[in-house]
């Protein structure tokens, strides 16, 4: 299982070779997902939404190439909310952290 970060995309792929992917142009969330099955099964998930209440993506902490979503979150994403990413990182329940939404758009 691995992601890539680039330019224009976030590609998550599994170990049977299914290949997901979500623009940046296209995010309006991203979301942290805890859970108690820790240590004994991944407890934190990235949940990227490109539109409606179902993630476009969701990737398991400890995947490969999983430490260059940060720092792309950060740069990329004005108001990514680096304070309740660090309370997300100290759970061991099961919750969701809202890290970033965009602004919407005012209707002309």
């Amino acid at each position: 299982m691995t992601v890539t970060v680039t330019d224009q995309e976030i590609v998550h792929t599994s170990p049977k070779g299914e290949v997901r992917r979500v623009s940046w142009s296209s995010l309006i969330r991203v979301a942290l997902r805890t859970t108690d099955d820790g240590p004994f099964g991944p407890d934190m998930f990235w949940y990227f939404f490109a539109g409606g209440d179902k993630p476009a993506l969701f990737v398991p902490c400890d995947t490969e190439g999983e430490q260059d979503l940060l720092p792309a979150l950060q740069e990329r994403l004005p108001g990514f909310n680096n304070d309740l990413f660090i309370e997300a990182m100290s759970t061991v329940t099961n919750r969701v952290f809202l890290l970033w939404e965009a602004e919407a758009t005012p209707v002309s």
